[in-house]
C-alpha cells in the first residue's frame, strides 16, 4: 500500500472555513427542505459516479475487497441518504401533539429546527460510512457542516465533496492532533465524533467551554455470550465474520467470547472451519482480508498478543503476523479474565475466549465492566435470551448476529455510559441534528376566560375549575372543597 500526501488544514484555512459556514447559516440557505435534498441528491451522484475511485482508495488505505467497501460503505451512505430524501419531509413536519381542550386554542406544537453549524469528526476504520452517514443526518436537519477527516480516503473525499456540494455550506477540515484541537477551539452548535473514549473527554472538555452538544460515538469491550441452546456452527460463522471484518478494525466488533467449557472445542473447531473457507486457512494470501491501518496500531496489537503469550495464554487459531505488510492473522486465544487482551478494547483481530459456565457468571462478569457499545447473544431458549437482555446494558444488542444492527438504517444507533453518548440513523440522526422548538400561536378568544379563571385577583373557589382545565388530574379540586383558613 502506498502512502498518502494529504494535505492538512492550516490554521487561517479553519478560521475562514468556520467564518463562512456561521455566515451561510444565519442567511438562511440550508433552511429549505428543497435545497437540503438537492444536495442529498448531489452526494448520492458523487458516490455514484465515483464509486471507481472511493473503493480503491479503501483498497489502499484498508486493503479491503471491492464487495466489502460496497457493503460496509458506500452502500450504506447510499441507503442512509435516500431514506433522507424520500422521508425528509415527513421528519421535519411540525408535532402537534394531542392536548387538553384548554390548550387546543393555542396550537402547541413542536418544530424541527437545524441547530447551527456542526462539527462532524469521521474516523479512519471506515472512513465513508462514519463521516457521511452523520453528515446526512446534518444535511437534512439543515444545518452548515464543516467535516474533520484524516488518508487515501479522506484525500478523495476532500477532493470530490466541493465538485458535488455546496461550498457555502458544507467543507472538508483534513488534520491531526493539532489542527483537531485548533478547531475544538471554534465555537459550534453540536459536535459529532467517532472514536475512542481518550479523545471522547477531551471533546467533551472543549464543547463544555461553548456549552455544546456533543454526540460521541465511541466503543469498547463488546461481549459475546454463548448459551447451551445455540447452534454452535452458526455461531461460530456469525462471530468470526463481525470480528475479523475489517481486520477486526470495527467499533461493534465483537471483543471477546465468553463459552461455556464443554462447548469451547467445538466452537474453537467450528472457527477454524470458517478461516479455512472465508480466506483457505491462509489470510496473508486472500484479497478478502484486510491490513492494519498503520505502524503503530500494528505494533499495539502484536504487543498485546505477545503479552499474551508470554503470559502463558494458548494461540488456539492463527498468531501470525508481518509488520512490513502490516498484516496480523485472525486469531483466536483461550484467555482468563485478567488476560492483557482483556485490559482495553482490542480493536484488531484477536479473539480472546473465556471459558465461563453459566448464564448468572457471564451477566455478573459483563456487568463488572464499563458499559459496551453492543451485546452479542447466542441463544435459542427464550428464557435465557430475556433474562440476559433483562440484566445487563449495552449500547445496542444482537440475538444470535453480530454487526448487523448498524447496517438497518430504521433503528437508532448509540453507545450508553463509557461507549457513548446520543444515537443517529435515519430519523434518530435528523432528531440528533435538530432543536425540537416548543411553539405556542394562541388567539384572543379564550381571554374573556383566563381573565374570569387564572389572572389575579385569586379566590379559592376557582380551583375545581382551573384543576379540571389544567389537567386530568383533579386532586387539586377535591382539596379546594376544603377552605384553608385565611383565604376567601
Amino acid at each position: 500500500m502506498t502512502q498518502s500526501t494529504l494535505a492538512f488544514s492550516t490554521h487561517e484555512e479553519i478560521d475562514q472555513c468556520t467564518a463562512d459556514l456561521a455566515a451561510t447559516f444565519r442567511s438562511g440557505l440550508t433552511r429549505p427542505l428543497a435545497f437540503r435534498k438537492q444536495q442529498l441528491r448531489q452526494l448520492l451522484r458523487m458516490l455514484d459516479e465515483n464509486e471507481d475511485a472511493l473503493t480503491e482508495a479503501l483498497r489502499l488505505d484498508l486493503n479491503k475487497h471491492y464487495v466489502e467497501a460496497m457493503t460496509t460503505e458506500i452502500t450504506l451512505v447510499r441507503d442512509e441518504t435516500a431514506r433522507a430524501i424520500d422521508k425528509l419531509s415527513s421528519w421535519a413536519a411540525s408535532d402537534y401533539p394531542s392536548t387538553r381542550f384548554t390548550f387546543m386554542l393555542s396550537r402547541p406544537h413542536v418544530r424541527k429546527e437545524p441547530q447551527g453549524m456542526v462539527l462532524v469528526m469521521g474516523a479512519w476504520n471506515y472512513p465513508i460510512t462514519l463521516l457521511l452517514s452523520p453528515v446526512v443526518a446534518a444535511i437534512a436537519a439543515g444545518n452548515t457542516v464543516p467535516s474533520e477527516v484524516s488518508s487515501h480516503t479522506a484525500q478523495a473525499i476532500t477532493k470530490l465533496l466541493p465538485v458535488y456540494m455546496d461550498q457555502r455550506a458544507y467543507r472538508v477540515v483534513n488534520g491531526a492532533a493539532d489542527e483537531c484541537t485548533y478547531m475544538l477551539n471554534k465555537r459550534f452548535d453540536h459536535i459529532f465524533y467517532t472514536g475512542n473514549g481518550v479523545v471522547g473527554r477531551i471533546i467533551m472538555q472543549a464543547a463544555a467551554k461553548h456549552l455544546t452538544p456533543v454526540t460521541l460515538e465511541l466503543g469498547g469491550k463488546s461481549p459475546v455470550i454463548i448459551h447451551r441452546s445455540c447452534n454452535l456452527k452458526v455461531a461460530a460463522q456469525r462471530i468470526f465474520y463481525g470480528k475479523f471484518l475489517n481486520c477486526g478494525q470495527t467499533c461493534i466488533a465483537p471483543d471477546y467470547v465468553l463459552c461455556p467449557s464443554d462447548l469451547l472445542p467445538g466452537l474453537v473447531d467450528a472457527l477454524r472451519g470458517c478461516y479455512q473457507h472465508a480466506y483457505d486457512g491462509d489470510g496473508v494470501s486472500s484479497t478478502s482480508y484486510g491490513r492494519i491501518i498503520n505502524h503503530r496500531h500494528f505494533d499495539r496489537l502484536h504487543g498485546l498478543l505477545k503479552e499474551s503469550k508470554a503470559k502463558g495464554e494458548q494461540v488456539l487459531m492463527g498468531g501470525n503476523a508481518d509488520r512490513d505488510t502490516k498484516y496480523i492473522e485472525p486469531t483466536v486465544v483461550a484467555c482468563t479474565v485478567d488476560s492483557p487482551l482483556m485490559r482495553d478494547e482490542i480493536f484488531g483481530p484477536l479473539l480472546p475466549i473465556i471459558a465461563m459456565d453459566t448464564v448468572d457468571e457471564a451477566v455478573d462478569f459483563v456487568n463488572s465492566r464499563d458499559q459496551p457499545l453492543a451485546l452479542y447473544l447466542f441463544a435459542t431458549d427464550k428464557k435465557v435470551i430475556k433474562h440476559i437482555l433483562d440484566s445487563t446494558r449495552s449500547g445496542g444488542a444482537c440475538v444470535n448476529d453480530t454487526v448487523l444492527q448498524f447496517a438497518i438504517g430504521q433503528i437508532p444507533f448509540g453507545g450508553t455510559g463509557h461507549s457513548g453518548i446520543g444515537r443517529y440513523h435515519g430519523k434518530y440522526g435528523f432528531d440528533t441534528f435538530s432543536h425540537m422548538r416548543a411553539t405556542l400561536h394562541s388567539g384572543y378568544a379564550d381571554e374573556p376566560l383566563r381573565k374570569s379563571f387564572i389572572y389575579p385577583p385569586y379566590n379559592i373557589k376557582k380551583m375545581p375549575v382551573l384543576a379540571f382545565a389544567l389537567s386530568k388530574y383533579t386532586l387539586a379540586g377535591r382539596r379546594a372543597n376544603s377552605k384553608p383558613s385565611g383565604t376567601n
